[in-house]
């Protein structure tokens, strides 16, 4: 299977989602001939216009022949946010009660390692986030304090944190991510 991953002239490190990819299986394909889109974590939505219209017009190649879209952090901010979810541009803005509290219960402003509901350590990092969803869509997980971490939609599938990073390796969240990924592509 092949997977097609958008790249422009903005600053972003694709190199660990191509190694990750290859030590899945898939390989790298262009627009028209790759099987599914992968959305790649990066820079907030609203930052870099071009990466922005470059991905739209990818997602929406990919839905419109309703091929399988991957999201990762930024991915699934995307996702979401293309599909009418509210966006939280900054997690500690919307509530003194809401500490997007990490596994050590400190948070100092990029949220780090975090405790899912379903018991997977992840390493989410990131200020912004949802906190509810399209109807159409299911979270499959999320933080203690509510902020999505995972979420699905027929052949979607997205999380807030990083599986392509080295420190993820050989976790159960990987290993849950791989397994998600996969009944996604089927």
């Amino acid at each position: 299977m092949k997977y097609y991953l958008q790249s422009g002239d903005w600053p972003f490190n694709e190199q660990p989602y191509h190694d990750m990819m290859k030590r899945l299986g898939y390989s790298q394909g262009e627009l028209h001939t790759s099987d599914f889109l992968l959305l790649p974590g990066g820079a907030d939505l609203g930052a870099r216009p071009n990466r922005d219209t470059a991905e739209i017009v990818a997602y929406q190649y990919f839905r419109v022949d309703q091929l399988p879209v991957i999201g990762i952090c930024r991915g699934m901010q995307l996702m979401l946010y293309l599909n009418g979810a509210q966006l939280i541009e900054h997690l500690p803005d919307i509530s003194e009660d809401l500490l997007h509290m990490t596994v050590t219960d400190h948070w100092t402003g990029e949220s780090s390692w975090h405790l899912t509901e379903a018991g997977i350590v992840t390493n989410s990092r990131h200020h912004q986030g949802f906190m509810s969803i399209p109807q159409d869509w299911s979270v499959i997980d999320k933080t203690r304090d509510g902020i999505i971490e995972a979420v699905k939609r027929d052949n979607e599938f997205g999380v807030q944190w990083h599986p392509e990073l080295p420190e993820m390796c050989g976790t159960s969240a990987f290993d849950w991510f791989v397994y998600q990924l996969e009944k996604t592509l089927k």
